[in-house]
């Protein structure tokens, strides 16, 4: 039986000569280092080495057995191509992380990682790859996947591939930073998400997060959408983030959060900081969290100026241009109508937030019988935003039981205000219809009468002027004609006085005879 120096002397042999077996084979361009079962490609410590395609395909070939890790960087490398990694077919079971950085990776084939199937890491980033759909999906045990930077800049017009990690349904941490993605369209993460608990997409240019986006992750707890433009979120932009422990928004274009934004957020740490939060009572459910929590953000008012750089943790509901509910009636109260007519009554709400609004007849069966219809609208008074919800309610052939009261219940935050209508269904024989039909005929036919003895009267008033004014005219131009006609006789009398002309007999009007 070998003794323990024996058993160390021989440990230490085979030691060294499987360090000398793997380093003997591994590439000129790269380091392997035995410990870490790591293999380190790097194509910018030496100039004279140029990890291209020919070269990579080299490196493959040349892997040591038993490497872990396989780190390439700074290549030049136009495409993966199906089949690449072929060489690596015998590293199934020991190949865990893989990484191509910064090696101008422009185009990933179809099934290019068909034999990385086992891998758990992959990272991509700094490359120009341009995304398409299934790119990964051979990847099943991935679960780390780092594409920052990664991909060519995606034209505002095209959408990003929303099956581009079609299959990866293993995957827990997903990096999409600084890749000028414009929009995340529904469904990206579908398939994905179900593991899904990191994931980082800030620096990009995502203007709005739609409706969902995240509906499907239900272990996602680190949400990171930092310096990426965002300035609008849908209003359930964060449903099913029931596991959320950590959101970052900072540095994006946020103006306001609703209550739909602020619920599933609400047992998670927030970094909403540099946006220019605009304090208006849009504002108060996110404020009134912050307060419930105590939550310590220095968060500042951008707009209005009159609240500009004053802490959303101070404003109070007025500050935010809040105001309580009332309601008030349009149609007269009480609401008559005969049995098996129908009928209009409106009421009208105010409110900011916008009231919520519940109107019921006191007989439930009544209710079937009642159309309600909700209008929001805004009007200005002197400048400010008034809400108003205009309540409209169709009574539709009403019965003498219907008869009762309507009570509409208008709510926001600050407060509550009600309205009783009092509905009377009057009950008529045909007779009584008839002489109450004859007596609003006749009614209608005697303001119609009057309005029309009203217009022949400005008709003819109006003609007898336009006469007057034309006989007016006509005298005026006769006096004119008459006071020029004497202004030209007395005009021709004084020339025959300066010259001593007089008149003569018909027999020497062709003489004139000088006076001596």
């Amino acid at each position: 039986m070998a003794s323990p120096l024996q058993k160390r002397v021989v440990l230490a042999i085979f030691t060294i000569f499987q360090i000398c077996a793997s380093t003997s084979t591994c590439p000129t361009q790269c380091s392997c280092n035995l410990n870490t079962k790591t293999m380190t490609c790097d194509g910018s410590k030496d100039a004279t080495v140029t990890i291209d395609d020919a070269a990579l395909s080299k490196i493959l070939k040349q892997i040591p057995a038993g490497t872990e890790e396989l780190v390439i960087k700074h290549a030049s490398i136009s495409k993966l191509t199906q089949g690449l990694f072929m060489h690596v077919k015998g590293l199934i079971d020991s190949m865990k992380n893989f990484t191509m950085t910064s090696s101008k990776i422009s185009e990933i084939e179809p099934l290019a990682f068909e034999n990385f199937i086992h891998i758990t890491y992959l990272d991509l980033s700094d490359n120009n790859i341009v995304p398409q759909n299934y790119t990964f999906q051979e990847l099943l045990h991935l679960k780390i996947l780092k594409l920052n930077n990664a991909f060519s800049p995606i034209s505002p017009n095209l959408q990003f591939p929303k099956k581009i990690f079609h299959g990866v349904e293993k995957l827990e941490i997903l990096e999409l930073c600084s890749n000028k993605i414009h929009e995340i369209p529904i469904g990206l993460f579908n398939g994905v998400c179900i593991n899904l608990k990191s994931v980082n997409i800030s620096g990009n240019r995502i203007h709005t997060l739609k409706n969902d986006t995240f509906k499907n992750c239900p272990k996602l707890k680190n949400l990171s959408i930092e310096n990426s433009h965002l300035d609008g979120l849908d209003a359930n932009a964060f449903s099913g983030l029931i596991s959320l422990t950590q959101l970052n928004l900072q540095g994006n274009n946020l103006h306001t959060l609703r209550i739909s934004h602020v619920e599933p957020i609400k047992n998670a740490t927030i970094n909403f900081d540099e946006n220019p939060w605009t304090c208006d009572c849009s504002l108060i459910f996110f404020v009134q969290w912050l307060q419930k929590e105590n939550v310590n953000l220095d968060l500042k008012c951008k707009w209005p100026l009159i609240l500009a750089n004053k802490q959303l943790l101070t404003l109070n509901v007025y500050d935010l241009g809040c105001e309580k509910p009332k309601v008030t009636e349009i149609s007269k109260n009480p609401l008559k109508l005969f049995e098996g007519d129908n009928a209009t009554f409106v009421v009208e709400a105010i409110g900011l937030p916008y009231v919520t609004v519940n109107c019921t007849h006191a007989k439930q069966g009544t209710n079937r019988k009642m159309v309600v219809i909700y209008r929001h609208s805004i009007h200005f008074d002197q400048g400010v935003a008034r809400h108003f919800t205009t309540i409209i309610m169709d009574f539709v052939q009403p019965t003498i039981s219907d008869s009762g009261n309507v009570t509409c219940h208008v709510h926001n935050i600050l407060g509550e205000d009600k309205l009783v209508i009092i509905l009377q269904v009057l009950k008529t024989d045909n007779g009584q219809r008839i002489d109450i039909v004859i007596f609003v005929s006749g009614i209608m036919a005697f303001v119609i009468a009057i309005g029309l003895l009203i217009a022949c009267l400005n008709i003819r008033n109006k003609k007898q002027a336009e006469k007057e004014a034309k006989a007016n005219e006509l005298m005026a131009m006769k006096g004119h004609e008459n006071h020029a006609f004497e202004d030209n006789v007395k005009s021709t009398n004084r020339r025959r006085d300066s010259i001593g002309y007089f008149p003569t007999s018909g027999a020497c009007k062709s003489a004139l005879v000088p006076s001596v």
